[in-house]
């Protein structure tokens, strides 16, 4: 049988795709070797490696109405000062503004365990907020949704506010007391020994408070009850 002759062109050709297959195999090759020996780096909801992000809703107290507000978070509450009304701290972390339904996200620096947050916005009395943990990427900022008192609240308003608040925090004791009573009596009294906890006159009576919680019974499941 007589052998096909190949052409010059043809001996280029096929020296050319070899060339390619091997370049193509030696990028494949390549990546499998990023993946697998390279750390992988884990992004924040933000996009960003260096932080933590934190959402959170503003809201009237009153109406319940998103409300854009500016928005400021602060590694710390050193430093305060108030500007037209508005708190400023020394070490500023991040700045935003809610937008029309009230929604915002602040990105903090994953270093840090906590963080302070101001709020603002015309015709309502701003507020600071200290106590924000930033152990958790997409944690929400505390106390969301927040809530601002319009500067012309009336009376009976902030008298409802408070009602619900106390009845409200009433409320979360009952059942914290209610899940673990062994837990909860022993955190009282771990409470009731912290310096910096009891050093708050408002924490102080809020602990004071909770110690007269009476744990509700959580009533046994019916005997009958059979699991699927």
């Amino acid at each position: 049988m007589a052998r096909m002759r190949w052409s010059d062109d043809d001996h280029r050709r096929r020296v050319l795709y070899r060339k390619i297959l091997c370049a193509s195999a030696a990028i494949a090759l390549a990546g499998v070797c990023a993946l697998v020996l390279w750390p992988t780096t884990i992004l924040s909801q933000s996009g960003r490696s260096d932080v933590f992000a934190h959402p959170g809703i503003v809201i009237d107290r009153v109406t319940s109405k998103p409300i854009s507000a500016d928005i400021h978070a602060y590694a710390s509450a050193k430093g305060r000062t108030l500007s037209g009304g508005c708190a400023a701290y020394d070490e500023s972390v991040d700045a935003t503004r809610s937008d029309f339904t009230g929604r915002f996200t602040l990105t903090v620096d994953r270093r840090l365990h906590s963080y302070v947050i101001s709020y603002c916005s015309n015709g309502y009395i701003s507020r600071s907020d200290t106590a924000n943990s930033n152990l958790t990427d997409g944690s929400r900022v505390d106390g969301d949704p927040v809530t601002l008192f319009p500067d012309n609240v009336d009376e009976t308003a902030y008298v409802a506010a408070l009602r619900a608040e106390f009845s409200r925090s009433a409320s979360e004791l009952r059942y914290i007391g209610s899940a673990k009573p062994d837990y909860y009596q022993a955190a009282l009294a771990r409470l009731a020994h912290d310096p910096s906890f009891v050093a708050d006159p408002v924490q102080k009576g809020l602990l004071d408070g909770a110690g007269a919680v009476r744990p509700l019974a959580v009533p046994a499941p019916p005997s009958n009850l059979r699991v699927q």
